[in-house]
């Protein structure tokens, strides 16, 4: 009898067939695509371990594709630094993006339908039709390309990404964890410089440092606070200060702006954080007064209260005024995508005017720069209609996205340009995420989701049991 329980066991276990995941398979097809570079001698030997490394982190990077999310974001902080940028051999963005764009496709193979995207993102359809047709008379057509492609590629994915691949909660719990993550490190490798001049990201720009540390704080305080015990969060004060003084640090007026702005909500969304505000408050302001804080970075702080727009902007002033110029020009079609530095007085210096709303109406005219202002107001109107419903069952990751999406409103006003902006593409996207979220909790087995409801219509939220987000 035991004989045959075995050989019965044995047959059983043949016709079981061996299924590695897929990741293995692909893992497996990278090492051999490696082997073969180095074998024909395309792949130099000394670039051999650093190619593995790269391999692994991509499997990684497939595995936790909402990791990649984030990196889609924040790698340009730091690949400028020299380190870097002398020993990859690709553009880490570009990989990201692919690493990305994988992870979308196997999730597409793998389920029976597809993602539910909010009907207000039709309107990113005309967005994009004007950006090229406005190729047709833009003056520098080659820049023109570049910009148009780089929006498409790289924004486009921070735009239908989060809706690909944020369909979890514990996704989206790593997902903001890495936001935490990355201003610690980045933080750290600023630490050497406090005391000399404003501190900088890997990048060399003070504001991506500054941007990186506020975001960080954020996430802190409204996603990470609220779950913990009163002795649990008193072990995150130092980070929070620590990151409280690389912010300051770097004196990047738009992030400490936004953080200033957003940080007092903690007492109307977080009523139990109430007194760890004020211990902070507390602690903060006489931490601030003794730390090697560089002086330049707090006199460029101090220029936010001067009452002059003219003294607080500085040469942003003139990059508002040719793009003011250039709008009240050409109103109706713009200059062209990448034609606002072609029609400056020098290009090198007048890139882009620093306030996106602007940019898009000089370049693409008035009714693409209504499409953003629409697009914007949408994801504040779903933001704030899940921060309302008490009942809304990831409450406090709302909360979260809303901070975000403050931050990056004030970040596109002030810096930077469309396509250096996927922060904010990716933050408008995050409530339209949370929705499907909520929609597939409330599905039978997760499966049927309904349509998202268009914007400027309230919805019915029926049946929604409370839990922690």
């Amino acid at each position: 009898m035991g004989s045959f329980q075995l050989a019965r066991h044995f047959r059983l276990a043949q016709a079981i067939p061996f299924r590695p995941p897929k990741i293995a398979w692909i893992g497996l097809a990278a090492a051999g695509v490696a082997v073969f570079l180095f074998w024909v001698g395309v792949l130099p030997e000394d670039r051999l371990p650093l190619l593995s490394l790269c391999i692994l982190a991509g499997l990684f990077l497939l595995r936790y594709p909402e990791i990649a999310l984030v990196l889609l974001i924040k790698i340009g902080k730091y690949k400028g630094d020299d380190r870097i940028e002398s020993s990859l051999p690709f553009d880490p963005t570009l990989a990201i993006w692919a690493l990305l764009a994988v992870a979308i496709l196997l999730r597409l193979v793998r389920r029976e339908q597809f993602p539910q995207f909010p009907r207000v993102y039709l309107l990113w359809l005309p967005f994009t039709i004007i950006m090229l047709w406005s190729l047709s008379y833009t003056p520098d057509w080659e820049w023109g390309l570049e910009k148009a492609g780089r929006f498409i590629l790289l924004c486009g994915m921070a735009i239908v990404g989060p809706i690909y691949i944020l369909d979890r909660p514990e996704k989206l719990t790593r997902f903001f964890l890495v936001f935490v993550a990355s201003g610690l490190l980045m933080s750290l490798n600023a630490l050497t410089e406090l005391g000399s001049d404003r501190l900088v990201a890997p990048s060399g720009l003070n504001t991506q440092l500054g941007a990186e540390a506020a975001e960080a704080i954020l996430v802190f305080v409204f996603f990470i606070l609220p779950g913990l015990s009163f002795t649990r969060r008193l072990l995150c004060y130092p980070l929070i200060l620590f990151l409280l003084v690389t912010l300051v640090g770097a004196g990047a007026r738009g992030s400490t702006l936004s953080l200033a702005l957003c940080l007092p909500l903690v007492l109307l969304f977080h009523s139990n954080l109430r007194p760890d505000f004020l211990i902070l408050v507390a602690v903060a302001v006489p931490l601030l007064a003794i730390a090697p804080i560089p002086e330049a970075a707090i006199t460029y702080l101090a220029s936010l209260l001067e009452p002059d727009p003219q003294v607080v902007l500085g040469f942003r002033y003139d990059l508002l005024s040719l793009g003011w110029r250039l709008f009240a020009e050409h109103p109706i079609l713009g200059v062209g995508i990448g034609g606002y530095p072609a029609r400056s007085p020098n290009a090198a210096l007048f890139n882009y005017p620093h306030n996106i709303v602007l940019e898009v109406g000089a370049e693409m005219g008035v009714a693409a720069s209504l499409l953003v202002v629409v697009l914007v107001f949408a994801s504040f109107q779903e933001s704030l209609r899940q921060i309302l419903d008490r009942m809304f069952p990831w409450h406090r990751m709302a909360c979260t996205a809303f901070v975000l999406l403050c931050t990056g409103l004030v970040m596109m006003l002030n810096s930077g340009d469309i396509t250096s902006h996927r922060n904010m593409w990716l933050y408008m996207a995050l409530p339209f995420a949370l929705r499907n979220l909520a929609l597939r909790e409330k599905s039978p087995a997760g499966r049927s989701v309904p349509p998202i409801t268009p914007p400027f219509v309230p919805f019915a939220e029926k049946g929604t049991t409370a839990s922690s987000g």
